[in-house]
């Protein structure tokens, strides 16, 4: 005799579909860790920066402006080129995109 039934079949759907969820719920910490990565890289390049300019006084955080007015030159080049002939990697696009850059870019709110 076959121990099979509706039940079973129920419970195979079942651990299908979580299973298929959990595949889903990797790939996107995968693209937040490739995102966290850039980050992390992207202030510490904005930190780094900032210690190297000297202040140029209190009025106006003109590293601040010089910082921001790069990152968002290099995002427009990024996506420009990445786009239109580069092969680069989603994930890749992720991390130096909004990672790196964001992180660049928004660091200020920091310090």
């Amino acid at each position: 005799m076959c121990d099979f039934n509706i039940r079973s079949v129920y419970d195979i759907v079942r651990l299908h579909d979580d299973l298929a969820r959990a595949k889903k719920g990797i790939k996107e910490m995968k693209d937040v860790l490739f995102v966290a990565a850039g980050g992390a890289l992207g202030t510490s390049a904005r930190y780094s920066i900032q210690l190297l300019l000297p202040a140029a006084g209190a009025d106006f955080p003109f590293g601040v402006l010089l910082m921001n007015w790069l990152g968002c030159l290099f995002l427009g080049w990024f996506f420009t080129v990445t786009l239109r002939s580069w092969r680069i990697n989603p994930r890749w696009r992720l991390a130096i995109g909004t990672g790196f850059t964001g992180g660049f870019t928004t660091f200020s709110t920091f310090t």
